[in-house]
């Protein structure tokens, strides 16, 4: 196991919470641990509390953390919780206080709880192995550069509208109802894991490109069978659905009744 530890000389908030903007009490890691880890703090700490799972499980207040997940603590609020071991276990917290701790948390949109990942991990693995290190050579207190490192880690967690001509070619590729073109082939157009564009996509449609065609797909069969008298089978074809059956089955899920019936409220 590893650890790391950057602790100013007070653990809670004896006039630091006048320090301008914000200050770093004390901050570190632990990684690669062989067994769990449990905090149970009763008595509550003055400051603020964020704990950040780089990989592994964290265990906090009947919640489970995972990996580019983060839970804020705020002060006076008694915790409990575990570290899970974990093969390849990341883990790093962080306690700071500070006249406009509450300003920043509100404009980076942290909230009291779990902050969950926003497809910006390895951006936020990043900043925070910057910070853990700019810590180790810090001697009475933090840098202006953690501080701000520690801020850009925050900001990472700020719900981001990618526009959406982002992904105009994947969006006319699954809108083709006879493409058979597959998400992890659409992610290597763009030269990233599959994993990441569908997290990406999905926080600018609000699905994911697997859901986003089979919706186009419905209602392009809705149409259908509203504006034609087409047989079912026909219409499952033409919306890029090799088995009616199947395509009957998804419909009434979708609409709530098979296609004839749904056709017969035309």
């Amino acid at each position: 196991m590893k650890a790391f530890y950057f602790k100013h000389d007070s653990d809670y908030d004896k006039g630091y919470g006048n320090k301008d903007w914000l200050y770093i009490n004390n901050c570190g890691y632990y990684f690669n641990i062989t067994k769990d880890i449990t905090t149970v703090r009763s008595t509550p700490r003055a400051d603020y509390h964020l704990l950040y799972v780089s990989s592994g499980e964290l265990f906090i207040n009947g919640i489970t953390l995972k990996s580019g997940e983060a839970y804020l603590l705020l002060p006076q609020e008694p915790h409990a919780y575990a570290y899970k071991q974990a093969d390849n276990s990341r883990y790093y917290w962080i306690h700071f206080t500070g006249n406009r701790v509450s300003e920043i948390l509100s404009r980076c949109e942290i909230q009291r709880g779990i902050n969950t990942d926003n497809g910006q991990k390895q951006e936020k693995d990043a900043l925070f192995a910057m910070l853990t290190k700019e810590l180790a050579v810090c001697s009475e207190e933090a840098s202006d550069f953690a501080v701000s490192l520690f801020f850009s880690f925050l900001s990472l967690f700020k719900k981001r509208q990618a526009p959406k001509h982002l992904y105009d070619k994947a969006v006319r590729a699954l809108e083709s109802t006879q493409s058979t073109v597959s998400v992890a082939s659409l992610a290597r157009s763009y030269n990233v894991s599959a994993s990441h564009f569908i997290r990406s996509f999905k926080s600018i449609y609000g699905v994911t490109p697997n859901e986003y065609r089979q919706n186009y797909r419905l209602s392009q069969a809705m149409n259908l069978l509203k504006m034609t008298n087409l047989p079912v089978r026909d219409i499952a074809s033409q919306c890029g659905f090799v088995d009616p059956l199947y395509f009957s089955r998804i419909f009434k899920k979708r609409s709530g009744m098979s296609p004839l019936v749904y056709r017969k409220q035309k």
